[in-house]
């Protein structure tokens, strides 16, 4: 057997092991086909085959309107489609997510929208019978008739439009026909939406800038542009590409090993979680998607504080077998109040689990006592509700040192001539594991001199010997016995070299 080395001449020190200073928890359980981060704070979540919006919380900001596709923000809207249009490139508008707010409107009615539609100054192009477009408000209503076989979104107050013909003309938001310079009516190949109070148009004739008023302010050359999605032709050193997620991966990094992955700080590669998951993303923002499998997925959360194990003895027994522990799990402070699990296991012992408290009343130690065999390694885990293994460890059996049985005799009848007396403490191991410890022996004119630390095998004694000085007559001395957190004292009665 091997022993288990520890010094004791000082307090007994706790088995225990730390995490670094971070550790997880779900804030979106992994039970989803698929999530996207949409933004800093928001996630789109599939599941069912509907899309829902997530805060970084774990808070549902769609509520109940379960939408088939969900589209980015587009001045600070998404909308929810339905496939319920009339063809595959055309849904129904079930509402629209606030960015500012994360407030959710769930539109009344029959809308249909194609999908890359969306809000521009209140309105959104919809899409009614015969294939042709108008516009809608925010509540749904039909603010423009479906006249037009081509819209752009609205720009400064006008629309870009395709009624008649293959012609473009401008409509305001009553839908009224923009008055425009009469060497371009019915004459626009290309119509592009407002853009800084100028609109770029082409006719036969060529390039030319018209104001809000229809009049042309300039033309002639055709310089370099980018068509943005409102459908302005905007000046290629002005443009500014529509925001793109790209987060930063800023926290914990995913490691593998085996099948299975688990967390690492970036910089100091110190465990943060176990690998326990079938797929995990690095961290951005304090968050992170991760998962049982591509298709469990769900939402982890970085939390401060580290988790603490300790293995402390139990209620001591004489069986050789068997022997009482206490684990004591410390949580983080964000932790308190859930619901943690404690397994502890070994090759000859199913797995022991204890439930926490449940919030409210939810505290930050949790302690286990259980039997465990007495000659084997333990497995403990601390398990989050919902199966998130946050810790595993593996301890050594306990060194249970109140168990060493000590005596003292003396090994000689009297003192030599020179007034020194003999003893020894002898040291009886009756466990089945083996003791690797520090003892010291002292007391009033006491020499004893011991190489440390010795070991004492399983079920067997050692003998340390001294001896007392300045014996000049009979009287009993006191010997102090220091081993580990045990402190005894023994008596000897001494005997002089001439005399009682």
């Amino acid at each position: 057997m091997r022993p288990i080395r520890v010094l004791l001449t000082v307090v007994l020190s706790l088995c225990a092991v730390s995490m670094a200073a971070q550790s997880v928890k779900w804030v979106v359980e992994p039970l989803y086909e698929s999530i996207e981060r949409v933004d800093d704070n928001l996630f789109k979540i599939k599941s069912g085959g509907k899309y829902y919006l997530f805060t970084c919380n774990g808070e549902k900001v769609t509520g109940d309107i379960p939408a088939d596709w969900i589209t980015p923000f587009v001045d600070g809207r998404a909308l929810l489609l339905g496939n319920s249009g009339p063809s595959k490139e055309v849904y129904t508008l079930l509402g629209f997510v606030n960015k500012d707010d994360l407030s959710c409107k769930r539109i009344a009615g029959h809308v249909n929208v194609k999908s890359d539609a969306f809000f521009s100054e209140g309105l959104i192009p919809v899409v009614g019978q015969k294939n042709k477009f108008g516009f809608a408000d925010e509540n749904g209503t039909l603010i423009i008739k479906c006249d037009y076989k081509e819209v752009k979104p609205f720009s400064e107050g006008f629309a870009s439009v395709v009624k008649k013909g293959d012609y473009y003309i401008y409509i305001d938001k009553t839908g009224r026909e923009l008055e425009l310079d009469r060497s371009l009516k019915r004459k626009i190949q290309s119509g592009y939406s407002f853009y800084n109070g100028e609109a770029r148009v082409q006719s036969s004739t060529g390039v030319y800038f018209i104001n809000t008023n229809g009049q042309i302010v300039r033309g002639g050359q055709d310089s370099g542009f980018v068509v943005d999605r409102k459908g302005r032709a905007v000046p290629e050193d002005d443009y500014i590409r529509p925001e793109e997620i790209a987060p930063l991966f800023d926290g914990p990094v995913p490691i593998r090993v085996g099948e299975w992955y688990g967390y690492k700080t970036r910089d100091t590669k110190k465990d943060v979680l176990p690998p326990v998951l079938g797929f995990a993303q690095p961290f951005s923002g304090g968050y992170a998607i991760a998962g049982k499998s591509e298709k469990e997925l769900g939402i982890l959360q970085l939390i401060e504080g580290s988790i603490l194990v300790e293995q402390l003895p139990g209620k001591y027994s004489s069986d050789p077998n068997s022997e009482e522990v206490v684990f004591r799990v410390i949580l983080p402070e964000e932790l308190k109040t859930e619901n943690v699990r404690l397994s502890v296991s070994s090759k000859e012992m199913k797995s022991k689990t204890l439930t926490s408290l449940s919030p409210p009343g939810g505290k930050t130690r949790r302690e286990l006592t259980t039997d465990v065999p007495r000659k084997e390694d333990r497995m403990v885990a601390v398990i989050l509700d919902g199966g998130l293994t946050l810790l595993r460890k593996s301890f050594s059996p306990l060194v249970r040192y109140e168990s060493l049985e000590v005596r003292a005799r003396a090994t000689v009848k009297r003192a030599d001539i020179n007034d020194c007396f003999g003893f020894e403490v002898i040291l009886t191991n009756p466990t089945p594991i083996d003791m690797t410890l520090t003892v010291s022996v002292s007391g009033k004119n006491v020499i004893c001199t011991q190489d440390n630390p010795i070991t004492i095998l399983a079920n067997s004694k050692k003998s340390i010997k001294g001896r007392f000085t300045k014996v000049i007559k009979k009287e009993s001395r006191s010997l102090t016995i220091v081993y580990g957190d045990q402190e005894i004292k023994k008596s000897i009665t001494v005997i002089p070299f001439i005399g009682d």
